[in-house]
């Protein structure tokens, strides 16, 4: 490959999704590693969205339920202020 091609962006992979709370809401944010055409990552983009509502139903049912089930198995119970 040359310069050019070696350089230049052609693929994306997703690495990985976080879900971040930020005040009063939450956002969803993707870790794409941009690659060559040999598969060689040139960079790293983390673009963010914000959840529907819908979205943030299902995401808090979800982490009630884990953390439910991380409570009874560690006898652990959240720190609130």
């Amino acid at each position: 490959m040359g310069i050019i091609s070696d350089l230049t962006p052609v693929y994306y992979k997703l690495a990985r999704i976080g879900i971040v709370r930020v005040p009063g809401d939450a956002i969803a944010i993707a870790d794409l590693q941009i690659l060559n055409a040999d598969g060689r990552q040139l960079c790293s983009h983390n673009p963010d969205t914000t959840l529907t509502t819908n979205e943030k139903q299902l995401l808090a049912a979800f982490v009630n339920r884990e953390m439910a089930v991380f409570e009874t198995a560690t006898g652990l119970t959240e720190w609130e202020e």
